[in-house]
């Protein structure tokens, strides 16, 4: 769900998002479908697998298991998916899936997002979402890249843009009224039927006779017959919501709800909800006991303590919980809408760093440089080469961090081009699909600040890696017209052009 309220906000903004999901029992393809996506399919789990993983993750809570196969099997029907041509980010949110996955297919994407919840395993990714309360990015500095941007905490929870028009009415209403309106929502699939256990209960305590009840079931949920049925036996007036697309104002409108965890807490708690939940999955435990210690809402772990803790509630009143809750939609879709990738102005100790990585023999054959340069001229071919009005030489920053250098040479006004280059400072930088948009960069101050038409590139003939980059970006070989340095072999480079 926390995945279709982030494809929605980016469609909103232009983007086309396409799903890619399992078909396990109670899946939302269909449902993910009926709001517009393309869902691509995965290979279903076998029956008695698909039942040996549920039976596992619900006795011991083990959730390697869910992923209902092995994860190189996975990544390899998610590279066909996708295909060579690859997409802009990949949002992966399961938490069978680590640093393994998301390295195999790092290869189709330019950059990845991770969406977490457990911080108990590492990630090879750009960005990582946990809106979980208390998680703080120092869980997650040895689990991710030291470039990898974390968006941690309950200040970035994702909600679906219903909730913000009703979040003053819903907590200013609430505060004048005594309570009498009732929610149960125990998950949109509830496939335990923990819905009926909780109306059971109700129906046998003596509640206030004007009491309400309004029920959240989804539409896939296998007990729906079942709880409506059910819902007219009882001594109030009991409405049963199925899909309902108004979930904000059945929430705005309620006075206290009975509930499980997952994402439906952060909206209850964003709305001011009071709410008593109870754990219903083994790694929510945990979380929701730190979230009930700090006043957010109250845990009842089985049918005599729910019953004892809402007649408390309905008698003595409900109190909000802390207003700790922000939606962070607009702040992610930003995150994923700006480019990684920044051009400046080389500094004193990325010229160190440079010195570094040119001690490297691959990286300098790569780029044709025949002669480890020293020390001395290495910082007097900058001196002077950042002098020079005839080039332009950059730093390349991702995310802020020095990850590589490019610029601009042999500046030709007559004919309106000039010759690019660029390089990936560590192994750990390349094969992501950054060079693509350094060449981006590299261009649009090519067109934009030198009002130049042409961009040429000199590329190692054997260099099959970064041909392939240049071909996928619009460059095409051409004859030389000699603007090769003097250091390059003309047997062994290749030149090409793009039409900026």
């Amino acid at each position: 769900m926390r995945c279709l309220t982030l494809a929605t906000a980016l469609r909103e903004r232009g983007a086309e998002c396409i799903f890619a999901c399992r078909p396990h029992r109670g899946n939302l393809i269909e449902f993910i479908r009926e709001r517009g996506f393309s869902v691509r399919s995965l290979a279903a789990s076998a029956p008695h697998r698909a039942h040996a993983i549920e039976s596992s993750a619900s006795a011991n809570g083990n959730h390697d298991v869910w992923l209902g196969t092995d994860w190189e099997s996975d990544a390899q029907q998610v590279l066909e998916i996708v295909g060579e041509s690859g997409v802009d980010w990949l949002v992966v949110d399961h938490y069978s899936l680590d640093f393994r996955w998301e390295r195999t297919l790092r290869r189709v994407c330019r950059r990845l997002m991770v969406i977490d919840d457990l911080a108990d395993r590492a990630h090879d990714c750009d960005l990582l979402l946990d809106q979980n309360f208390g998680r703080t990015r120092n869980d997650y500095v040895h689990l991710v890249p030291k470039w990898c941007k974390v968006f941690a905490g309950t200040q970035f929870v994702l909600l679906r843009p219903e909730f913000a028009p009703l979040r003053a009415y819903s907590r200013e209403r609430r505060s004048l009224t005594g309570p009498k309106h009732l929610l149960i929502a125990m998950g949109g699939v509830d496939k335990t039927n923990a819905t009926r256990e909780v109306l059971e209960v109700l129906k046998q305590s003596s509640l206030r006779e004007d009491l309400e009840i309004s029920v959240l079931l989804g539409p896939h949920a296998p007990w729906i017959a079942d709880v409506t049925a059910l819902a007219g036996q009882m001594p109030w007036k009991t409405s049963v919501h199925v899909g309902t697309p108004h979930i904000a104002q059945v929430i705005a409108d309620a006075d206290l709800a009975i509930g499980s965890g997952g994402g439906g807490t952060y909206e209850r708690i964003f709305m001011g909800l009071p709410a008593v939940l109870c754990p219903i999955a083994a790694n929510q435990a945990g979380a929701l006991r730190v979230m009930a210690d700090a006043g957010l809402f109250k845990i009842f772990e089985s049918p005599e303590t729910l019953l004892t803790t809402v007649q408390a509630a309905m008698t003595s009143g409900v109190t909000q919980p802390p207003d700790v809750v922000s939606d962070g939609t607009a702040t992610i879709c930003h995150q994923m809408n700006t480019p990684c990738i920044s051009l400046m102005r080389p500094r004193p100790f990325d010229l160190r760093r440079t010195f570094r990585w040119l001690q490297n023999p691959a990286l300098r054959k790569d780029f044709s440089m025949k002669e480890r340069p020293t020390r001395g001229s290495h910082f007097a071919y900058w001196r002077n080469a950042l002098q020079a009005t005839d080039r332009h030489f950059f730093s390349v920053l991702f995310n802020e961090t020095h990850i590589g250098n490019a610029g601009i040479k042999n500046v030709n006004r007559e004919i309106g081009e000039a010759e690019l280059w660029l390089y990936l400072g560590e192994s750990e930088w390349r094969h992501k699909g950054l060079g693509t948009e350094v060449m981006g960069a590299l261009e649009t101050f090519t067109r934009e600040e030198l009002k130049l038409d042409v961009a040429v590139l000199h590329v190692l003939k054997a260099n099959a890696l970064a041909i392939g980059l240049y071909v996928r970006t619009g460059y095409v070989p051409v004859e030389d017209r000699g603007l090769q340095e003097p250091a390059f072999d003309r047997e062994s480079v290749m030149r090409m052009e793009k039409r900026l």
